[in-house]
């Protein structure tokens, strides 16, 4: 089993940043948070969708759970 993914939340000038790496392994960069506190917040929901994709689940955000995937979706196609 993978370890747990790592994530960081670091300020940038006056705002806050997150990083963490995506479904594919790449690391993503999200910016623009006033606190600290919605950068994580943001970061560890993103990181819970990256899990679930890898672990072949949908994630929560995508909705129905009845609709087709699309190609950008799915993480081998990505």
């Amino acid at each position: 089993m993978p370890a747990n993914q790592r994530r960081s939340v670091l300020k940038r000038g006056s705002r806050w940043a997150a990083r963490f790496y995506d479904e594919a392994g790449a690391r993503q960069f999200q910016s623009g948070f006033d606190t600290r506190s919605e950068a994580r917040a943001w970061v560890d929901d993103k990181v819970d969708e990256i899990d679930a994709l890898r672990r072949g689940e949908r994630p929560k955000a995508l909705g129905d759970p009845d609709r087709e995937q699309t190609r950008r979706e799915l993480p081998c196609l990505a």
